[in-house]
């Protein structure tokens, strides 16, 4: 698993963790990404698509993608759950 990939995955499951604590775009936004800029701006700004495109990806990996990410191998090799 590259190591971008792997961020993602954290990043998005922690977004999931976060929004099921009851946290608000706005949040998970300064939280995860840093955005310190006023709630203004951040309606036309492309945080808070990042925002819900790290939740989309979150959602997909609690409906089962999260077996993609357990089975990844050190050094690239891919192998298929036994489901």
């Amino acid at each position: 698993m590259t190591p971008r990939t792997e961020l993602l995955y954290r990043q998005s499951l922690a977004a999931m963790d976060a929004k099921a604590a009851g946290a608000s775009e706005w949040d998970i936004g300064q939280s995860l990404f840093g955005y310190q800029r006023s709630r203004d701006e951040w309606s036309d700004n492309a945080a808070r698509g990042l925002v819900r495109r790290t939740l989309a990806r979150g959602r997909r990996t609690l409906a089962g993608g999260y077996r993609r990410f357990l089975t990844w191998q050190a050094g690239g090799s891919r192998r298929r759950p036994r489901i």
